[in-house]
């Protein structure tokens, strides 16, 4: 799945890209300052920024967000302007993959989309794949806990910074699937009891190879452990 994140003052070309991008498939968030671009960047880790030069402190935006090495090396920025702006004045560029000028050529737009992204797309994961991977762990793969379960880890695999905790993970869950908090946390839990029961006879699984047989599965552990493993396995280039 590729994320984009579209950060521009501007609320009516901010519309016109979310509209037109989302229409086409892919998966857009909005912002129009640069405390909350830098906010929500860190927090979901769009694959590319497009981003309007217009934008106050695009400097420090673009410093921010260069928080890390991996993220020091990703040139991931699409960079909107108008023809008279001077771009040139611009201190950090590394990020910077192409310079489009206003107004937008939308063709050329998604071109560039389809050019990066085989670089910085996060590769999906389907439910048949997380059934795969939790059949032979005893869970009951039909189960509310279950369902949850793997919400849960769909949650933390495409936006594995996004929540502080396990509890604002089942806050979603619960507003997703319209039930109550406890239920989600109550469920969630229960769905691990038969795997801690009959873990002594699963040995060969590879998953459980990766945790610890000193101490109980919980479903903190298991998602942290999990989900790790998945974006390892899924995303390598």
């Amino acid at each position: 799945m590729l994320k984009i994140l579209v950060a521009n003052k501007d609320n009516t070309q901010n519309s016109q890209y979310n509209k037109f991008l989302t229409e086409n498939g892919y998966n857009v968030k909005s912002t129009f300052n640069r405390e909350t671009t830098v906010k929500i960047y860190k927090e979901l880790e769009p694959s590319i920024l497009i981003l309007d030069y217009k934008l106050t402190d695009i400097t420090k935006i673009i410093e921010e967000i260069s928080f890390s090495p991996l993220e020091r090396k990703k040139c991931n920025i699409i960079l909107t302007a108008n023809k008279n702006e001077k771009i040139n004045e611009l201190e950090n560029v590394c990020k910077i993959n192409r310079i489009f000028y206003k107004p937008i050529n939308y063709a050329e737009l998604l071109k560039q989309l389809e050019l990066m992204k085989s670089e910085y797309e996060l590769k999906d994961i389907s439910e048949d794949e997380l059934n795969y991977y939790l059949l032979p762990l005893n869970f009951s793969i039909n189960s509310n806990g279950c369902n949850y379960l793997k919400s849960a880890i769909l949650y933390c695999y495409y936006y594995p910074k996004a929540f502080n905790s396990l509890n604002d993970v089942y806050a979603v869950i619960a507003n997703e699937y319209n039930v109550n908090f406890i239920e989600v946390k109550n469920s969630v839990r229960n769905a691990f009891i038969p795997l801690n029961n009959n873990r002594n006879r699963m040995k060969e699984s590879s998953i459980l190879k990766l945790f610890d047989d000193t101490r109980d599965i919980t479903p903190k552990y298991f998602l942290d452990t999990f989900v790790t493993y998945l974006r390892i396995k899924k995303n390598k280039k």
